[in-house]
């Protein structure tokens, strides 16, 4: 006797499958489930967080729809961290980030609800990836950039521009709430942005103290 015959489901296309995974996500996150490892920020709230090198940190954010744009800010206390941004993948990487944030020291960026891949369901769901160039401590934070769109080098308290957070040299005038409490300059002197003086001359190479400075990471990269 001939057994069942069974129907070979057809296999979707890379196109349908992210489509899938997404309305999957959003699915969750809509139930209030994250997507698998991905932390849930709330709008407007800054959150200090750990990454070890070569690893990542995951996040999620609703944004309102009364958002018509939004500003993201990273700012490294050490280290080297940088930001992966997706509305359309969760866990984004640098090969499925629309926007990326790879410069050393503090940096923002601010995308508007007019932008091509702003958001493609609602709830509007942005997805964020920190990964540690270096191992990395951080603070993260999403806000409404739809009113007021604060420039990195605008001041966040007088005399303390927003580029001059975790910069690796400690201004009083930066050393307040506002500012983040100068993103931990005063807390320990660094060499550089994001160099640790213990790494320099430890025989690995760390691209944030490869400058003068720092001896050029003591030779490390060399």
């Amino acid at each position: 006797l001939l057994g069942p015959h069974w129907r070979e489901s057809p296999t979707p296309s890379p196109r349908a499958a992210t489509m899938l995974r997404t309305l999957a996500v959003v699915g969750m996150l809509a139930a209030g489930v994250s997507a698998q490892s991905e932390q849930a920020l709330e709008m407007g709230a800054l959150r200090s967080a750990f990454v070890n090198e070569d690893s990542f940190q995951y996040y999620s954010v609703v944004i309102p729809p009364s958002s018509n744009a939004i500003k993201v800010k990273l700012i490294p206390s050490y280290g080297d961290p940088d930001a992966y941004l997706s509305f359309t993948t969760a866990e984004p990487d640098d090969l499925t980030a629309t926007w990326v944030m790879d410069d050393v020291g503090a940096e923002e960026q601010v995308i508007k609800r007019d932008a091509e891949e702003f958001c493609q369901f609602e709830p509007c769901i942005l997805h964020m990836s920190v990964y540690g160039y270096d191992e990395s401590e951080y603070m993260i934070g999403v806000y409404d950039a739809s009113v007021a769109t604060l420039k990195i080098e605008d001041e966040c308290a007088p005399g303390c521009k927003q580029d001059q957070i975790a910069d690796g040299i400690c201004q009083q005038e930066c050393k307040v709430s506002a500012c983040y409490d100068d993103g931990g300059d005063c807390d320990k002197q660094n060499c550089a942005p994001g160099c640790d003086e213990g790494w320099v001359g430890d025989e690995y190479c760390d691209e944030a103290c490869f400058v003068e400075a720092c001896q050029w990471d003591g030779g490390d990269c060399t």
